[in-house]
């Protein structure tokens, strides 16, 4: 019997779980590239919602822009929602209104790395950390609350920094680059015009 040189890990093997995440790719690049991630139906006890999420990053950017939206299914009550990073082993923090910050050392063989979670504080603070089964989480809690028919959405931004890429200080790189990851291109004065009449074009058409 013939068998494949690589070790294919157990997982691989067996049905995704209900809510696992479903991923497609938007858009390949060169100039921007986008993975979507939609979970259709997130159990909270009783309780359902969905959500989805868009990654996307540019050409030449350092950080990765989330646009989320979580929709209640089925929903007996209000809860808040959030985001965040996972704790890191050796770690320390970096932490500022707007900004999330965390670097550790998770093996030696790989070295320090740092993880920046952006948000804007106008629509989101930090809270206490969420402890989860796996470990402590840093976290911010978005102001609107999800509410019975009521979906919400927004933005956040995530960078990362890694030693063995010659950034000798993560948490201040992370620091660095908040003000680019956070800009916003917003359109807030518009100017309309009539249409020029046919025959005050110039041109001519064959």
């Amino acid at each position: 019997m013939f068998r494949p040189p690589l070790n294919m890990p157990d997982y691989a093997h067996k049905p995704a779980p209900v809510e696992a995440p479903m991923y497609r790719v938007i858009a390949d690049g060169p100039l921007r590239a986008v993975v979507e991630a939609r979970m259709d139906r997130w159990t909270i006890g009783r309780d359902a919602v969905s959500i989805r999420a868009r990654y996307s990053i540019a050409a030449g950017s350092t950080h990765v822009e989330c646009w989320y939206r979580i929709a209640p299914v089925q929903l007996s009550r209000d809860y808040e929602a959030g985001a965040g990073i996972r704790h890191l082993p050796k770690m320390e923090s970096s932490n500022a209104p707007g900004r999330l910050a965390l670097a550790g050392e998770q093996n030696a063989t790989t070295g320090r790395l740092a993880l920046g979670l952006y948000y804007d504080p106008s629509r989101a603070s930090e809270t206490a950390p969420v402890v989860t089964k796996d470990d402590r989480n840093a976290a911010i809690i978005f102001r609107t609350r999800l509410t019975p028919g009521r979906a919400i959405e927004g933005k956040y931004w995530l960078a990362a920094a890694w030693s063995g890429s010659g950034i000798p200080d993560l948490l201040g790189h992370l620091a660095a680059i908040e003000r680019e990851a956070r800009a916003q291109v917003e359109v807030n004065t518009f100017h309309h015009t009539h249409t020029p009449r046919p025959d005050r074009l110039e041109g001519e058409s064959f």
